[in-house]
């Protein structure tokens, strides 16, 4: 009984040291797992500090964008105006140009009648003067011939 009792008792201390093996094992598994534990929430940490520029990058982008949209779309507005402005001003130049060319035509027209009068006038010039010329000429005959007979 007693060398069964020491074999069980030697067989109680091997599992009591395999039981102590292990859980010195599992100490060392433990406090590899924590180690591995904060080597994650360190990661995680500057991660998250990483991500918080991040962040803020995206939100500057965000409204770096809403901005150029804006000034996209005022510049589009403005070059529509730009465009109307110029539908505009071109057609009061058509208008002005045919306003031009009707006057220049209206122009023509006078020139055409100055010159017929200018034409005329030398015609008449030309008339009176040789009705002058006929008149002085039939004055000295009467003259003459009045001083002939006297």
């Amino acid at each position: 009984e007693q060398a069964a009792n020491k074999h069980t008792r030697t067989e109680w201390d091997r599992d009591k040291e395999k039981m102590a093996q292990k859980e010195e094992e599992a100490e060392g598994a433990m406090e590899a797992l924590k180690k591995e534990i904060d080597h994650v929430h360190n990661r995680l940490a500057m991660s998250e500090s990483a991500l918080v520029p991040m962040q803020e990058k995206e939100k500057h982008t965000r409204q770096w964008m809403v901005k150029y949209r804006q000034d996209a779309q005022a510049t589009h507005h403005r070059q529509q105006e730009s465009m109307e402005e110029e539908g505009r001003v071109r057609d009061q130049l058509i208008k002005a140009n045919a306003k031009i060319a009707n006057e220049e035509h209206q122009m023509q027209h006078i020139f055409l009648h100055v010159n017929k009068i200018e034409r005329l006038l030398s015609h008449i010039d030309v008339a009176t003067l040789r009705l002058h010329q006929h008149v002085v000429t039939s004055t000295e005959r009467d003259e003459h011939k009045l001083l002939l007979d006297s």
